[in-house]
């Protein structure tokens, strides 16, 4: 069955575990909490993915940055700005 669920993120690099096809669709803020939406089948397993939330004029950590960064989002929190990327 295809559901959508919500994931509350953390900034900085961290590993999350979402059904094995889960298709990310954004992350935004929600009650000054970051969260990210994805959908997925719930009938399959879960497995590890790596998210890393950065902001705007950050260095992106070297073992990250060596690696393939797909771009989920960018976030306004009030004169912050957050991006989002997922770590192939």
């Amino acid at each position: 069955m295809y559901t959508v669920y919500k994931q509350e993120l953390k900034l900085g690099l961290h590993e999350y575990e979402l059904e094995g096809n889960a298709t990310i669709l954004t992350v935004q803020m929600q009650q000054a909490t970051f969260v990210m939406w994805y959908g997925c089948n719930t009938e399959l397993p879960k497995k590890k993915r790596q998210i890393i939330g950065i902001g705007t004029g950050h260095p992106i950590p070297e073992k990250v940055s060596q690696q393939k960064l797909d771009w989920i989002a960018t976030v306004q929190d009030g004169r912050l700005v957050w991006h989002f990327f997922e770590v192939e």
